[in-house]
Order: structure tokens, then sequence, then C-alpha cells
């Protein structure tokens, strides 16, 4: 029998689980002293992640993988349009936001045993262990899930969606040019986007450290043209 936390009943779908930490190991007494993993233990070092043992039977492995945060889809999404218009200008915005959503977003750098490096921030070394992030390995092995939640975010944002602003010329002049109606305009798609993501990637991201790092960040549009009657 499954303990009630290991179970798909009772939580919502796609409720995102993780390892989660405990600070560092920051010296060797709190390695050789520390909870043995059953894959690699042998690989820890002073400055990587001290996970917790969820249900005490002193080794890390999947049962100790518990729900955390929200599920992977956004529990709740809303949106607001504004739109104005004076004389023959024309402005109109829209927002976008969703939240109660974890997502997760896998930007490893040397243990990727990838050549890619992403920000992360300052890392561990014995002068600094309250750093965001561990101490670098290149191509050593590791507990799988050696990060904890790490790469697990508050995938809440608000996102300008849309925005134009459009001027339409005066009927009067067009019309001795044998035209109806002109009207010249801007706008753009994803023009910004706040977050506590580290960017704007709407698509959520698999866990494989020796793959992909996960969707392509959304592209921002801007767009220049006019509209012409006859």
């Amino acid at each position: 029998m499954l303990d009630e936390y290991l179970k798909q009943a009772g939580f919502q779908i796609g409720q995102t689980r993780s390892h989660v930490r405990s600070g560092y190991y920051n010296n060797w007494d709190e390695v050789y002293g520390s909870t043995r993993l059953d894959q690699n233990d042998n690989n820890k070092f002073p400055g990587h992640f001290n996970l917790i043992d969820y249900n005490g039977d002193g080794v890390i492995n999947n049962f100790d993988n518990v729900p955390f945060g929200y599920p992977s889809r956004p529990q709740n999404t809303y949106t607001a349009s504004v739109g104005l218009d004076y004389k023959r200008f024309a402005v109109f915005v829209q927002f976008y936001g969703v939240n109660n959503v974890t997502r997760e977003l896998t930007q490893t750098n040397f243990n990727a045993r990838l050549n890619t490096v992403f920000n992360q921030g300052d890392y561990w070394d014995r002068d600094n262990q309250d750093a965001r992030g561990p101490m670098p390995r290149w191509k050593s092995l590791s507990y799988g899930p050696a990060y904890g939640d790490f790469f697990q975010y508050d995938g809440s944002y608000l996102r300008l969606k849309t925005a134009e602003i459009s001027y339409t010329l005066n009927p009067d002049w067009v019309k001795r040019a044998g035209v109806q109606s002109m009207r010249f305009f801007v706008n753009g798609n994803n023009l910004t986007f706040w977050s506590k993501l580290p960017d704007d990637r709407e698509g959520n991201v698999g866990n494989s450290n020796t793959s992909g790092q996960g969707a392509y960040p959304t592209v921002r549009r801007i767009n220049f043209g006019f509209n012409l009657s006859l």
C-alpha cells in the first residue's frame, strides 16, 4: 500500500511533485552524516543540495518525491482589454495572466553534460554558503533529482498580450485622391511580461539533464502597416 502522499487520488490532475531541498552540505562532516542516496551516493560533495528524507526510511529515493506547489497547468486565467478612441486616434491594449501554477524550468549548467550555460546567480563555495545555486560540477554523476525543487518556479505571470495605436486620416483629405479611408497603425504581441520565472516560456519543461532545456521562449512581434479602402 502506498502512503497517501504518493497516490494520485486526492490531488489535482497534473500536480507537481518534487524532492525537497533543505540547504546544502556545507562540509565533509555533513556529507558523511547525511541520508544515503539510493544512486551515486559516493558522488556527494560539499556544496550540493541536502534533500529531505520525507518518509524517514533512511534513504533518499522515489518515495521522497512529494506533492509540491500547484499543478503544471494554471488553476486560474484572466484577461482584461481596454480601448480608447479620441477623434481619429485609437488605442487598444489586452492583458492576459495566470496564477496558481508551478512550472519546472530545467536550466542546468555543467551538471547537464552540455556546453550550454544559464545564468543561475551566485553559486556555493565555502565562503558563500547561502548562495542561490550549488557548487558547479562538470560531467560527474549525481543522484537524478539532486537539484530537488531548485528548478520549480511560481509560474504565475501577467503579460501585455496585445497593444495597438492607430490613426485614421481625415476622410476629406483622402477622398480627393479617390480613397475612401486610410488608417495607419503599429501593434505588437507579447510586448512585456511580469513573472518570477527566469524567462518568458509558457510551455512546461521536462526534467531531462541530457536533452534540450525546454520550450523556445515566447516571441515578441511588432508590426507596422496601414489599411486602405478604395
